[in-house]
């Protein structure tokens, strides 16, 4: 029988014009394998311990459709890093981008993320010493990948997802490179007994010959609420072991503040006297009290007082009307704070970051040593122990805070005694004048032009742990399901 079958096959052979090739001739001919394979050496950065490792990677010359959800992920846990896991994720899922062109269906179970080229590589150290060769270090990954990856149930006040993050992962809004936002604010009242304002008023245009000094004991000035502030920052980069947390220090530019003023040409001809209103007779202007945000001209309009305000010194001719001691209790400032920058430093915990578009190669490694492995970004050094890396940055949308952020969230960390600090002193070395006799001498109504009051140094709020807006998670499941 087995005589049979083999003549049976060389005469197919022979039928079909088929021909036993040599060495030689196999030689000649190309094709395509499905395995590949490639080996080099690189030189190791300062930060990797110097030197050269060798590298060896053996790959798929295919690509895949991957669909996966993996409930959790906890590498390096009380390992050569010490108590705890080098990686700590919950819930992940990663499919294709069912909002994009990648999937056909709206359905994210049924749009798959794409792999290409999947592959495994060593880092040999002395490989050409047969006593000290070594595996320094074994990593997985592919030449790329295209889809959705999300990390945790649902975006809300309480981080999940990324626990613990060991690894290097750039951020950014979109492809400009940066990280771009907008912020609402929540209205607000600077107590001007709380936070006084001082400085230095002349009366009457007689300058220092009717001059007193003068500090805010009680009154307010309102702060509306301010809509769609934008904001930009380069690019964030998470980078190193067991992260939990990230900083972004965004320069923020705040609107005018606008006091008393009803801005007949917008700027009220910069404090000019017309078309300015007459102070004396309508000095709360046409404001509501708690003001409005004009979001045109970017301005606040808000009442300038009522106010108290104390004389703490009088000098010549002023100490006739307003001695020390002597209080005004219906004070209204009219002028425009300007310049008003707020550097915010938000801490975010990694938790409250869900959603992340790739498209690039990352890769999983384990490494007894800090290694740079091949085709990866020159400040990417895996250090020792598991470590997660992403070649190219990963889009996060815009940075948009869930709520309005708080100017003022507690005692030592609000933005209104930066700027009642910052008016004083230049109130007090460019002395606002009043030409409201009457206001003088009855103790009644009085209106002081402080005229453009910038805010040259940058105000400081500190935030944390803020829920953004755009990484609400779609559930990778069929039906109701939030996992599966």
């Amino acid at each position: 029988m087995r005589v049979l079958l083999l003549g049976c096959w060389l005469f197919a052979i022979q039928a079909y014009g088929l021909e036993l090739l040599d060495d030689e001739h196999l030689s000649l001919e190309h094709g395509q394998s499905l395995f590949n394979a490639n080996y080099q050496t690189l030189a190791q950065p300062a930060a990797a311990g110097g030197g050269a490792l060798d590298f060896f990677r053996m790959g798929l010359d295919v690509e895949l459709s991957v669909n996966t959800n993996i409930r959790s992920a906890k590498l390096g846990c009380d390992g050569v890093n010490g108590a705890g896991c080098d990686i700590d994720l919950d819930y992940l899922a990663l499919s294709g981008n069912p909002s994009s062109t990648q999937c056909a269906s709206s359905e994210r179970p049924d749009c798959n993320a794409m792999i290409t080229r999947p592959f495994f590589e060593f880092a040999i150290k002395n490989p050409t010493s047969l006593a000290s060769r070594e595996v320094a270090g074994v990593r997985f990954s592919a030449e790329g990948i295209k889809g959705l990856l999300t990390l945790g149930l649902e975006s809300l006040a309480t981080p999940s997802g990324i626990n613990k993050f060991s690894g290097y992962m750039k951020v950014q809004s979109d492809s400009s490179g940066k990280l771009k936002g907008y912020v609402n604010t929540q209205a607000g009242v600077l107590n001007a007994g709380t936070y006084p304002i001082s400085g230095q008023l002349t009366a009457l245009g007689l300058g220092g010959l009717a001059k007193v000094d003068f500090k805010t004991t009680a009154g307010s000035l309102n702060i509306p609420a301010m809509n769609n502030i934008y904001f930009d920052v380069p690019a964030l980069t998470v980078n190193g072991q067991r992260q939990t947390t990230v900083s972004l220090n965004p320069l923020i530019s705040l609107p005018e503040i606008m006091l008393g003023f009803t801005p007949t040409d917008n700027k009220c001809g910069v404090f000019a006297t017309s078309p300015c209103p007459n102070y004396s007779t309508n000095p709360m202007g046409t404001y509501p009290v708690n003001g409005i945000y004009d979001s045109t001209y970017n301005e606040v309009r808000t009442q300038g007082g009522k106010v108290t305000a104390l004389v703490t010194k009088c000098y010549f001719i002023a100490c006739l009307v307003a001695g020390a001691g002597s209080q005004f209790t219906n004070v209204h400032l009219y002028g425009q704070i300007t310049g008003l920058k707020a550097n915010v430093t938000l801490n975010e915990n990694l938790g409250f970051i869900h959603k992340l578009l790739v498209d690039s190669s990352f890769y999983l490694s384990l490494q007894k040593q800090n290694i740079r492995w091949p085709d990866t970004a020159t400040d990417d050094v895996a250090q020792k122990g598991w470590w997660l890396s992403f070649k190219d940055p990963v889009l996060l949308g815009n940075v948009n805070p869930q709520d309005p952020v708080n100017l003022c969230p507690s005692v030592g960390n609000c933005v209104f005694p930066q700027i009642s600090s910052q008016a004083s002193a230049y109130l007090a070395a460019n002395p606002p004048n009043t030409n409201d006799l009457g206001g003088l001498l009855t103790n009644g109504v009085l209106g002081i032009v402080a005229g453009v009051v910038p805010v040259p140094t940058p105000l400081s709020l500190t935030l944390g742990n803020i829920v953004l807006t755009g990484q609400a998670i779609v559930s990778n499941c069929y039906g109701t399901l939030k996992f599966c």
